[in-house]
């Protein structure tokens, strides 16, 4: 690893051009770029110093082999815990690495970022807890092992994508206290059967269930508009 490996201008991390296992942020980098790391397939581990202040949501999209992100005590905004980045506070969980078999979301979270889980398809379930009470855009996407996830009960959102791609999800707890469900929430869900939309939702996205095959029926409220929401023609839709 050499300083010639980083693109970086103006202090930002803009591409990571090696292919090392094991990579360490150079001094002086305050922000990490949205792209900075997208498909570094090689890539196990990275330290992230003291001065870094910002990371782009999509930094370590693609990252197959990522095990570990670990930042510095100093850092006055982030911080990881067995490998995942928080911030620093640890209201909002950032990004688990792809290779993660198992987690446990600690009680001060509320927030799980975009993307925070895309691609670990190592996952098989996941409790969040109480604490959260928003699930970010593409939060899960393509967790392709997930076979159930509970939803905290006071969550009141689900971002557009959450659960895309959770091709082995056959059952998911929506609580009451969600009211928004984004688009193409749960496309891809080829294993989901059966789900329960409660009174409390008063919108959803657009092709929420799309490449749903084996979804055999959705029970909603009255009145809640499904119309632009596609799903298998031999699904049943029950008003309760």
């Amino acid at each position: 690893m050499a300083i010639s490996d980083f693109e970086i201008k103006d202090n930002v991390l803009i591409r990571y051009n090696a292919s090392d296992q094991h990579v360490i942020i150079p001094d002086g980098v305050t922000s990490i770029g949205r792209i900075a790391f997208l498909w570094c397939s090689s890539l196990e581990s990275i330290e992230i110093p003291d001065g870094v202040t910002s990371i782009g949501d999509s930094a370590f999209y693609y990252c197959k082999s990522l095990k570990s992100i670990n930042v510095d005590d100093n850092n006055k905004n982030y911080t990881s815990i067995s490998g995942v980045l928080y911030n620093k506070d640890i209201t909002k969980l950032i990004k688990v690495p792809r290779v993660v078999s198992s987690i446990e979301i600690p009680n001060s979270v509320s927030t799980i970022g975009d993307g925070a889980f895309w691609g670990c398809k190592s996952l098989k379930s996941i409790d969040i807890p109480d604490s959260v009470m928003s699930i970010g855009n593409y939060a899960f996407y393509d967790c392709s092992s997930f076979e159930s996830i509970k939803i905290s009960n006071n969550v009141t959102s689900i971002g557009f994508g959450a659960f895309r791609g959770c091709s082995s999800l056959e059952s998911v707890e929506i609580p009451d206290s969600v009211t928004s469900i984004g688009m193409w929430a749960f496309v891809g869900c080829e294993s989901l059967k059966t789900i329960l939309i409660p009174n409390s939702v008063t919108s959803i996205g657009d092709n929420a269930f799309l490449y749903c095959e084996n979804l055999k029926e959705i029970r909603k409220p009255k009145g809640l508009d499904i119309s632009k929401t596609e799903y298998p023609e031999s699904c049943k839709i029950v008003e309760y």
